[in-house]
């Protein structure tokens, strides 16, 4: 999204992905309509919402809890703008904010990771060939350049994460059980005919 949005205000971004292909982040195919304000929607093709649900279903220690996010309600107090949740495609909503960005002037190059920073005379150096005043880091928890600008990671978990056919009936599950998983969370997103399932 952030290149689209700078490609469209007259800012040709270059974007490098180290994933030979669009929509292989883990987790992320759970986003909410309006965030911080802003809403997602226009920027979505059609095709890339798969469900939209009004509610989390989460099972903590055993007990069971529906939690809305389309209305107020104490158990999400934190939340402050309500919406419905969406369950996209992460690959079509990917290729379809790529091929916008392209066409207002972005480069998007696929199988590229940035492996070094410097920093130079007003500007950074990325692999020693690629200068640039501005930077946007999205490459997740180890990020290299959230180390080169000199934060720390305070706390790291793992997880794993499968999509396959749906089994069962569709809805967003989150566990946070001792008696499924012993030390953090688990989840079911499922949707039409997929389900993300992870730990």
């Amino acid at each position: 999204m952030a290149a689209r949005t700078l490609a469209e205000e007259g800012i040709s971004p270059l974007v490098l992905e180290k994933g030979r292909d669009f929509g292989q982040k883990a987790c992320s195919e759970v986003m909410r309509e309006v965030r911080y304000g802003f809403p997602i929607l226009p920027w979505l093709d059609r095709g890339v919402i798969e469900e939209e649900f009004e509610e989390v279903e989460l099972i903590f220690h055993g007990k069971t809890f529906r939690i809305p996010f389309a209305k107020p309600h104490p158990l999400r107090r934190w939340i402050r703008e309500p919406s419905p949740l969406l369950l996209v495609d992460r690959g079509r909503m990917e290729r379809g904010l790529a091929k916008r960005a392209s066409a207002y002037g972005a480069v998007i190059r696929l199988g590229e990771e940035v492996r070094r920073v410097e920093r130079k005379e007003g500007h950074l150096l990325l692999n020693g060939e690629i200068g640039a005043k501005l930077v946007i880091g999205a490459d997740g928890a180890l990020s290299l350049l959230r180390r080169f600008a000199g934060e720390r990671l305070r706390n790291l978990g793992y997880g794993i994460n499968i999509k396959m056919e749906r089994k069962g009936g569709k809805g967003l599950r989150v566990f946070v059980d001792p008696k499924i998983i012993p030390l953090g969370d688990a989840w079911r997103f499922a949707g039409g005919r997929k389900e993300n399932v992870g730990i």
